[in-house]
């Protein structure tokens, strides 16, 4: 069970027919995973952020698709996999569209309850930000320790990058594209120094539904369309299995309520009241 207690939601938040979701039950790690975070990967056993390209393919596997990993330059390694048993490519390629987009009736400084729902514990805020030098981007606010060990809410600024810049072929491209995939690569920044060099993936699972995968890479960024390492960057082992426990929880909890949000909101605007 998770340690923390729930986050309340205001009167107003209360009173949105999308509040129904919030209390729904949130996933705990599977054994398996809870076993795999026992003990970092090996650094031989990790992809290097220059051979990004390699993880962005239409099948197969690295054999080390879940874990972290200090690397030995200082860097931090995350690798998280998950199987969406209930949700559809669509419904996904849906939900990361409709949550950038806050209610018209969402109550001001109280951040996005879409994002609250998705994942009750850590999730504060989403949507387009200025990210201080004067870029819109997208910007997540949240806390990594899923409210357990009172860590501070942090904004994540994600900047996209072309895939093709990083030796994603154009061939594999088209035939991602026909498979109805989602794949990026883009580097994140906070109100503080450091950066994270990132990449997903969304692809048919064979077995029926959907595999995901994400890989960070902390304490690199872009500069000049170069991938370079940032020092400043702060990341410990305890900080990596935070990230990877956060991200499995979330996306767990994605593929449990997601089906249901879908079927009453996916044909209504974006800003649509809730």
């Amino acid at each position: 069970m998770l340690k923390a207690k729930m986050p309340e939601l205001s009167p107003e938040e209360r009173a949105m027919s999308i509040s129904k979701y919030y209390d729904l039950p949130v996933p705990e790690l599977e054994p398996l995973q809870v076993q795999l975070l026992q003990r970092p990967l090996s650094e031989e056993n990790i992809t290097r952020p220059e051979d990004v390209a390699s993880l962005i393919r239409p099948e197969g596997y690295t054999g080390y698709d879940y874990g972290y990993c200090m690397m030995s330059d200082g860097a931090g390694y995350v690798a998280t996999y998950t199987h969406f048993r209930n949700c559809t490519l669509d419904m996904l390629k849906w939900w990361f569209a409709w949550l950038n987009t806050k209610p018209k009736n969402m109550p001001e400084g109280k951040g996005n309850i879409k994002y609250k729902v998705w994942c009750p514990y850590g999730h504060w805020d989403h949507g387009l930000a200025d990210d201080g030098s004067g870029t819109v981007v997208p910007r997540a606010c949240e806390a990594l320790d899923l409210c357990e060990d009172g860590d501070p809410y942090d904004n994540i600024y994600m900047h996209d990058l072309d895939v093709r810049d990083f030796g994603v072929k154009q061939e594999t491209i088209d035939r991602l594209n026909e498979m109805g995939c989602t794949y990026g690569i883009n580097y994140e920044t906070f109100d503080y120094p450091g950066a994270h060099f990132c990449m997903s993936m969304m692809r048919p699972h064979p077995n029926g539904g959907v595999e995901g995968f994400g890989r960070e890479w902390m304490g690199y960024t872009v500069r000049d369309g170069k991938l370079v390492r940032d020092e400043a960057t702060p990341v410990d082992e305890a900080f990596l299995k935070k990230v990877v426990k956060h991200c499995t929880i979330e996306m767990m909890r994605l593929d449990a309520i997601l089906p249901a949000i879908y079927a009453e909101y996916h044909d209504q605007p974006l800003d649509a009241a809730l």
